[in-house]
């Protein structure tokens, strides 16, 4: 029986980098349990051997696919990383590349609501603090407010898909969710004029209540309470220069737009972790955070997604932990258990429930997504 010959070499920089070499022309050595042998390259078909080679620079394995010498470069590149090493190639060496774009994750900002009630005060070592954001439909009106479409052409340069849930559009069974969006209004290229409209409205509404008439008021561009402008603290990963760091700069700057002054907290994911995760969101330690999520595999189905992302009685939202504030919504629960549990009888009762469960979540939007991110993988055209 003839052998065929499938090689994979990996390379080890902070992360684990795969490379995989597969059947091409002519013979390879191959040192099989200390015994030299010579096998045949020949394409297609399930190999008989595989070999692994490690590499510690990123450079040294994409040169190897271009050489021919490995077939599969299995290190994911995100999009900016991937058209700035396509740039370095000369016409003829970008022939030599065949490459493989895998949806990979996607990216959302988490916002605190606390209290999430009126009058928006939430108290911290005797000082009143208002959070703007705490009003639900000031948080809705960021939907309109980031353009989804800038963030993907001009910071992942056009590599991802604009993302409304949890659900990646370019996953199969997606569309049902991207329609819901679609049915509240919701585009790409967002509406700046309408969510500062509306997040005014809702502040100037929220400027009559009892408790804040007479100390919430607009002076100069910007709102104050109490006569200090109202601050938001917005925790934006540095640790993710070519993404999420411009990412974060952008948004905070729309913010301001509205006319809600922002302190940008650009810190790495340990520190980040600290306050967002581990901290009492009650202190107001932070507003915002600019998260990142793998993909954790292709699905047809995602109640699972859904409870995670937008289900409070799942563990993943704000204030889980136990801490003084707990973000909390009865009906998103109740919904989302309903499903899991099985505790329907056809499919249209199935849709509905979760389609609802996740029109309340972008409704109340305490984690809204931006962007879908496709990952790359780069191959040798005439091996692979």
């Amino acid at each position: 029986m003839r052998s065929k010959l499938l090689t994979v070499a990996a390379a080890l920089a902070i992360a684990t980098i795969v490379l995989l070499a597969s059947c091409g022309g002519g013979n390879t050595a191959v040192n099989i349990g200390g015994t030299n042998v010579t096998v045949p390259n020949v394409k297609g078909g399930i190999p008989d051997v595989i070999q692994f080679t490690v590499t510690t620079q990123r450079e040294l394995g994409l040169k190897d696919v271009l050489n021919g010498t490995t077939d599969l470069f299995h290190d994911a590149l995100n999009g900016p990383d991937y058209l700035g090493f396509i740039k370095t190639l000369t016409p003829e060496d970008q022939q030599k590349i065949e490459t493989y774009a895998v949806p990979a994750g996607s990216w959302a900002v988490l916002v605190n609501p606390a209290p999430n009630a009126a009058p928006y005060i939430q108290t911290v070592d005797k000082k009143d603090i208002f959070n703007p954001f705490a009003i639900r439909e000031v948080r809705y009106a960021l939907n309109w407010l980031w353009s989804r479409k800038k963030i993907n052409e001009e910071i992942l340069q056009g590599t991802g898909i604009p993302q409304f849930s949890t659900v990646c559009p370019a996953n199969p069974g997606s569309y049902r969710y991207g329609l819901l969006a679609s049915k509240l209004g919701m585009k790409e290229d967002g509406d700046e004029a309408k969510a500062i409209a509306d997040i005014t409205a809702e502040l100037e509404k929220a400027a009559q209540l009892p408790e804040l008439k007479g100390k919430l008021a607009k002076k100069d561009g910007f709102w104050n309470f109490k006569n200090q402008p109202i601050i938001v603290k917005f925790i934006i990963r540095s640790d993710d220069p070519k993404g999420r760091l411009i990412e974060g700069r952008y948004l905070a700057d729309q913010i301001e737009k509205a006319g809600i002054k922002v302190e940008r907290m650009e810190i790495d994911r340990t520190k980040a972790s600290a306050i967002y995760s581990r901290g009492d969101p009650a202190k107001m330690e932070w507003n915002f955070y600019t998260e990142g999520w793998g993909a954790g595999g292709t699905v047809r189905f995602y109640e699972g997604n859904i409870q995670q992302m937008y289900a409070p009685f799942a563990g993943n939202m704000v204030g889980k932990g136990g801490h003084a504030f707990q973000y909390k919504n009865d009906e998103i629960d109740a919904l989302v258990q309903k499903v899991m549990n099985g505790a329907f009888t056809t499919e249209q009762e199935y849709w509905d429930t979760i389609l609802k469960a996740t029109e309340l979540g972008l409704k109340d939007a305490v984690r809204i997504y931006i962007a879908s991110q496709n990952n790359f993988y780069t191959g040798n055209k005439a091996r692979f």
